[in-house]
């Protein structure tokens, strides 16, 4: 399992998200490029809160549907999924963002 909060790697949550997003299409993950907008897989609203429901899951943290739905490729939604739990933790611990 990815530990999203620590030692994540942007290589294992695209590989990590590109399997469940071929799950719930029905394909083969050598199938999904991580460049390729997901709606032209045919990713639609309900696949997307399915996705985002896995995410949060992994990640235990919300994370906003609307916000996700602005970064159309895997690639673009990893960077994001980084980002957000960079923040969290640096919020968590304010003392390591602090440089200390």
């Amino acid at each position: 399992m990815i530990d999203f909060g620590n030692s994540d790697s942007a290589a294992e949550l695209t590989v990590w998200l590109t399997e469940r997003v071929a799950f719930y299409l029905d394909r083969g993950p050598e199938t999904i490029r991580p460049d390729v907008d997901l709606a032209e897989y045919g990713v639609d609203s309900v696949y997307a809160l399915s996705v985002v429901s896995d995410i949060e899951d992994r990640i235990q943290q919300e994370v906003d549907l609307g916000a996700a739905r602005l970064y159309p490729t895997i690639d673009a939604l990893v960077g994001y999924l980084l980002t957000l739990t960079a923040r969290r933790d640096e919020t968590a611990d304010p003392v390591a963002s602090a440089g200390a």
